[in-house]
C-alpha cells in the first residue's frame, strides 16, 4: 500500500542573478515525463546529475538488473520510463554535445559500507555492513539532526511505511547523489570521464560472443555466490562502453562522468558534516559553491514513493542554510525550501490530531 504523501515532483528553486548555469538533478524513475518537460529543461546551460548506477551488461558483481530509477515492475510503465530516458539522453546530446557530460551521481552498492535502519520504536541507527553493529557516531548525529528538523519518533513511524518493501532500511542513496552533485563542482577529480551508448535490450537481442557465436543478451546468468540471474519479459536500460567514433551518428551516446572507486570515504564524512547540527565547511560548499552557484536548481523526486531519501535530503539540504547568517538569496533558497517541506509536516500534524485521545467525561 502507498504512502498517503506519496508523489512524483519537479522542484525548481531560483539561486544567484550572478550565473547563467543551471542544475537538473533526476532522482527517480520518469514517470510522466514528456518531451515538452525534458526539452525545457536542458539548456545550454545545463549540468544534468542522474541517479543511478550505469550499468552494462557483462559484469556479474553489479548484476544484471539496471538501477532502480532506470526500470519498474510493470511492463507498461516499465516501457514509458526507458523511453524517457532515451529521449533525455536524446536532448542532452543535442543540445550540449557529445562531449559536455553527464554526471551520475550513484556509488555502486558493492563499495556502500553503512545502512541506515528505521527502527520500530521511531529511532533511526546506522548499522556496519561488514559485521551488523551500530555505528554510534553517525547514529547520534542522525538522531540528532532528526530532533531538530522536527521528525520525533513518531512521525519517523509514520514515513518509514514509505520503505516497508526494503524492510525498512536505507543506504541514504539520495543524500549522497547530492553531496556528489556538489563535489562534482567543488572536487571534480574524484570523477572519471568515460563514453557510454545507452541501450535498450528486449528479448531476442543478441551479442556475438568471442567464439564468434551469437547468443541472446537477455539470458539466464550466474552471480557471486552461485545464484542465476533470470531475465522478465522487458526492455532493458543498459550503458554500454563505447566511443565517440565507434558510435558517431548514435543519438543518445556521450560523454557521463562516474565517481571513481574509494569516494565512498568522503562522501560518508560529508554526509555526517551536513547533518549535525552546527555550521561547518560542507554546509558552507553546498550554499556557496553550488546553491549560490547557479542560476537555477531543480530536482525530480519521488517523494514518500518506496523510501524516505528524498524526504531527509532536501530536509538536509534545508539543514544547511539553519546555522549561519543568510544573504538575500540564501534567504530565497531557504524560503523555497520550506515550501517544498510544508506539505509533510502539515500531514503529520493532522495525524497527530487524528490520534489524539479525546479527554474522559467529567
Amino acid at each position: 500500500m502507498a504512502h498517503p504523501m506519496a508523489i512524483y515532483q519537479l522542484d525548481t528553486i531560483p539561486c544567484s542573478l550572478l550565473s547563467s548555469e543551471k542544475s537538473v538533478e533526476i532522482c527517480a524513475k520518469h514517470i510522466d515525463w514528456s518531451k515538452v518537460t525534458i526539452q525545457g529543461l536542458i539548456t545550454d546551460t545545463t549540468t544534468l546529475y542522474i541517479q543511478g548506477d550505469l550499468k552494462g551488461y557483462d559484469d556479474p558483481l553489479v548484476g544484471y538488473d539496471p538501477a532502480s530509477n532506470f526500470r519498474d515492475r510493470d511492463r507498461v510503465q516499465n516501457e514509458q520510463i526507458v523511453v524517457n530516458w532515451m529521449n533525455l539522453f536524446e536532448v542532452h546530446q543535442r543540445v550540449r554535445g557529445k562531449d559536455a557530460g553527464i554526471v551520475c551521481t550513484s556509488i555502486p552498492r558493492s563499495e556502500r559500507y553503512f545502512t541506515v535502519k528505521m527502527e520500530d520504536d521511531g529511532k533511526m541507527n546506522v548499522y556496519n555492513n561488514t559485521n551488523n553493529s551500530v555505528n554510534t557516531e553517525s547514529s547520534e548525529v542522525l538522531q540528532n539532526f532528526l530532533d531538530h528538523v522536527g521528525l520525533n519518533e513518531r512521525r519517523v513511524l509514520d514515513m518509514r511505511e514509505a520503505s516497508k518493501g526494503a524492510r525498512y532500511r536505507t543506504y541514504f542513496a539520495d543524500l549522497q547523489a547530492l553531496l556528489l552533485a556538489v563535489d562534482f563542482r567543488v572536487f571534480p577529480e574524484m570523477f572519471e570521464k568515460v563514453f557510454l551508448k545507452p541501450t535498450l535490450v528486449k528479448k531476442g537481442d543478441n551479442e556475438l560472443m568471442p567464439d564468434g557465436s551469437v547468443k541472446p543478451i537477455l539470458r539466464e546468468r550466474e552471480l557471486p555466490g552461485g545464484k542465476v540471474w533470470t531475465p522478465k519479459d522487458l526492455t532493458y536500460l543498459y550503458f554500454v562502453k563505447s566511443s565517440p567514433t565507434e558510435d558517431k551518428h548514435c543519438p543518445h551516446s556521450q560523454s557521463f562522468y562516474v565517481p571513481k572507486q574509494g569516494v565512498i570515504s568522503k562522501i560518508y564524512y560529508q554526509l555526517d558534516e551536513l547533518l549535525k547540527n552546527e555550521e561547518n565547511a560542507v554546509k558552507r560548499m553546498i550554499r556557496e559553491k553550488y546553491f549560490l552557484s547557479i542560476y537555477e536548481w531543480s530536482r525530480w523526486s519521488d517523494y514518500f514513493v518506496n523510501d524516505v531519501d528524498d524526504v531527509l535530503t532536501i530536509l538536509a539540504i534545508r539543514h544547511a542554510f539553519s546555522f549561519t547568517y543568510l544573504t538575500p538569496s540564501e534567504k530565497i533558497i531557504k524560503e523555497k525550501l520550506d515550501e517544498i517541506v510544508k506539505p509533510w509536516f502539515d500531514h503529520f500534524a493532522s495525524q497527530e490530531l487524528l490520534n489524539i485521545e479525546p479527554e474522559p467525561e467529567c
